[in-house]
């Protein structure tokens, strides 16, 4: 889903607006006293300076919510929800190399999601939206999952329709948080 965008061009108003002008001098002209008493020279209109566009920002990795910053079941939920904020990121930016911080080398599912960004390049036209984060804790301080209600839009080249998806993620707590591995159903 390669990202599109447009580009207006500045000739287009430029030729209209010398087109007008020569169009009302030319009805001026015959208006006019058949004896001019000099004759007119053409002025070259001026040739307008390039406005320049303003370049979109290029995307930011997202603040990690402070609930991440303790080892429990909500901490879980919310580190589950940071990675796709993260995973979002990565998709809109080309740039997976937060989402291989996040994610352990053993999952999966999330390698293939990064090689799949590597390949496709930049994309943030259907980006992820996580609508509810539940956790729990699988062992005390250490092993966590999350379940993530998660949407999407459709693509906006209409390859893909929207969808509604649950995000069954697991989650190792040593320090920092790491997904270990994702299950995504359709709901």
């Amino acid at each position: 889903m390669p990202a599109s965008g447009s580009v207006r061009s500045i000739a287009t108003p430029v030729v209209a607006l010398a087109l007008g002008l020569t169009l009302i001098s030319a009805g001026c002209a015959a208006d006019a006293d058949t004896h001019p008493t000099s004759t007119p020279t053409a002025s070259p209109a001026p040739t307008p300076s390039p406005t320049p566009s303003p370049t979109p920002a290029e995307p930011t990795v997202p603040d990690r919510p402070p609930a991440m910053s303790t080892a429990s079941a909500d901490g879980a939920a919310a580190a589950a929800a940071f990675a796709i904020e993260v995973l979002n990121h990565a998709a809109a930016s080309g740039d997976v190399s937060a989402w291989r911080d996040i994610t352990a080398p053993s999952c999966r599912m999330c390698t293939a999601f990064g090689d799949d960004i590597v390949a496709a390049g930049p994309d943030g036209g259907s980006l992820l939206a996580v609508t509810s984060a539940t956790g729990r804790e699988v062992e005390a301080g250490r092993l966590y999952a999350a379940e993530l209600t998660v949407t999407q839009p459709a693509s906006p080249d209409g390859s893909s329709p929207a969808g509604s998806f649950v995000f069954q993620v697991a989650l190792s707590h040593g320090g920092d948080w790491k997904v270990e591995a994702i299950d995504v159903y359709e709901s």
